[in-house]
């Protein structure tokens, strides 16, 4: 056989490869564009990773993939089409229109909906917990291409404490994309299926003294240097000095201590866990589980850029919370079942360890990580207050 003939087979197989992966994306005449492939090789990598692994994440019967749920197109903030999974009445929606992509038979019915008003698309914004649609609420989530521009902007404007160093999610085929959603279906199981904690988030009457800012910084280098340290009592005693820290604030600035910080850890520190565990079973880079204490860590220079108030308001709670959570496995204490009842974490920590003198516990905590120091890096983020 001459080289030109072994070219020529080689160039024939692959054309003929290349046809036979396209068809796996066609439904009939119609193929699916590479925004929509990458959608759902994402969707399908979480299916398949939590259908494996589902207890290295919560527990072995979470399964966010069977969720019902939307993915909506749009294309300059005008919606294109959707697509629905895992809804019993999908048939009986007007418009509704099964597809059969062989590449994705494994997910179960794929319906495409060509029909959502404006009104409909805005309600969804991003992304909604109970979009109703056939006579059930949905987790509905919008998509779209992914364009450079699109993406710089994405991460101009990225919060950097719900998303600390990662890439934008405009991208459906990152891995980045993938924890978001895995992240905010989460949330819709403790919407519909967790008890109701009292949850706060009036920043006006929040307290953002200078104790108040050294306390929480307290807490976060209790957390911070636990779970580095693998070692189970350890984790046992930070676990008392933070909840001993936390004790200690409620008594001094109130309720909105329980109400704010802890239902706020409880809600978005166990969906960041999510994230973690995972990210773990993806080989993330930016989020696994030995980087908790990563996310818990704060620049040394402070610069006008801070917002103090949103970060000691609501953003540290996310990395401290995951902490928390991460903390609580490794002193073999159950936890999930008891939040998901509606306790935080601190009412598990002083149940489990019976709660102690906790002035006591604190007054040991400001010598063991410099409360003096402390107390002068709160004053430099009061004068990020905005």
């Amino acid at each position: 056989m001459t080289q030109y003939m072994r070219y020529f087979i080689v160039i024939i197989l692959t054309l003929m490869l290349s046809s036979c992966q396209g068809n796996q994306w066609r439904s009939g005449n119609a193929a699916l564009d590479q925004t929509d492939r990458a959608l759902f090789t994402s969707w399908q990598r979480l299916d398949d990773t939590f259908d494996c692994c589902a207890d290295s994440v919560w527990n072995s019967n979470y399964r966010p993939q069977s969720e019902p749920i939307l993915f909506v197109r749009t294309e300059q903030g005008l919606f294109q089409y959707a697509y629905l999974l895992n809804h019993p009445n999908a048939r009986s929606i007007r418009g509704a229109q099964r597809i059969n992509i062989p590449a994705l038979q494994n997910l179960g019915p794929i319906y495409r909906i060509n029909r959502l008003s404006q009104d409909q698309l805005n309600f969804i914004g991003n992304f909604d917990f109970e979009f109703p649609i056939g006579g059930i609420d949905v987790f509905a989530v919008t998509y779209q291409q992914r364009t450079a521009e699109r993406v710089r902007t994405a991460q101009n404007s990225l919060d950097e404490f719900q998303n600390p160093g990662r890439q934008a999610f405009e991208d459906v085929k990152s891995e980045d994309w993938i924890l978001f959603l895995a992240h905010e279906i989460f949330h819709r199981r403790q919407i519909k299926e967790w008890a109701e904690l009292t949850n706060n988030q009036n920043l006006d009457s929040y307290n953002f003294s200078q104790e108040n800012i050294a306390l929480a910084l307290l807490e976060q280098s209790i957390l911070k240097e636990a779970v580095q340290n693998k070692d189970i009592q350890n984790a046992r005693r930070a676990l008392v000095e933070y909840a001993a820290v936390r004790a200690y604030r409620q008594v001094r600035f109130g309720e909105q201590i329980k109400t704010l910080d802890g239902a706020q850890e409880t809600l978005e520190g166990t969906t960041r866990y999510i994230e973690h565990g995972f990210g773990e079973l993806l080989g993330s880079r930016n989020i696994g589980l030995n980087n908790f204490h990563q996310q818990l860590e704060l620049d040394e220079e402070i610069t006008p850029e801070f917002d103090s108030k949103r970060y000691f308001g609501f953003g540290r709670f996310y990395a401290s919370g995951a902490a928390v959570a991460a903390l609580l496995d490794r002193a073999q204490i159950p936890w999930k079942n008891r939040v998901s009842r509606g306790e935080d974490f601190a009412d598990i920590i002083d149940q489990s360890f019976g709660r102690r003198n906790y002035q006591q516990v604190v007054q040991g905590a400001f010598t063991r990580y410099d409360y003096p120091y402390l107390l002068r890096r709160a004053a430099q983020y009061q004068r990020y207050l905005r």
